[in-house]
């Protein structure tokens, strides 16, 4: 692989953190927006929450375009990153991310929309639709804490 496929792969990778870090954000201000709406208004609401239902597949594509920029990277700088602390801390926390943003998100949203289809046009903050909202709050904060990590350990490469 010479310089050139690796800065490549390097673009990729800061464009899929990029879109991945651009959609949580973004879909935890529309699930703000979310609460406030169904509240006043049953069907916006669902129209809301079809538009954040969108922005997993984008986190799903930003995850693939982070893999593929990864492994060509590494394919190029494995001896030189592979060994080095930082790496191997981003790598931890890139995995936490799958986890966190398209593991458990995903299931809370499946909770919360067999919540919103269970109460139809009767749609209230019950318990459980509270707890749901509470847990991907918390979802989203960490995952934004989690690409605020990942941005300061890819800039601060210490040994």
């Amino acid at each position: 692989m010479n310089p050139t496929l690796y800065n490549m792969a390097l673009v990729m990778h800061i464009v899929g953190i990029t879109v991945m870090a651009g959609a949580t954000l973004i879909e935890y201000v529309t699930f703000r927006q979310f609460w406030k709406t169904v509240a006043v208004d049953q069907a916006q609401g669902a129209v809301v929450w079809e538009t954040i239902s969108n922005y997993q597949k984008m986190m799903g594509i930003g995850m693939l375009i982070i893999i593929l920029g990864g492994v060509g990277m590494m394919y190029y700088l494995h001896e030189a990153w592979g060994a080095q602390l930082w790496f191997r801390i981003k790598f931890g926390l890139v995995i936490l991310v799958i986890f966190n943003g398209l593991g458990i998100r995903r299931i809370l949203g499946s909770r919360l929309n067999k919540l919103i289809i269970n109460m139809g046009t009767a749609f209230q903050a019950t318990q459980s639709t509270r707890r749901v909202r509470s847990s991907i709050q918390i979802v989203h904060l960490i995952q934004l804490l989690l690409f605020l990590a990942i941005y300061i350990l890819s800039i601060y490469k210490f040994t």
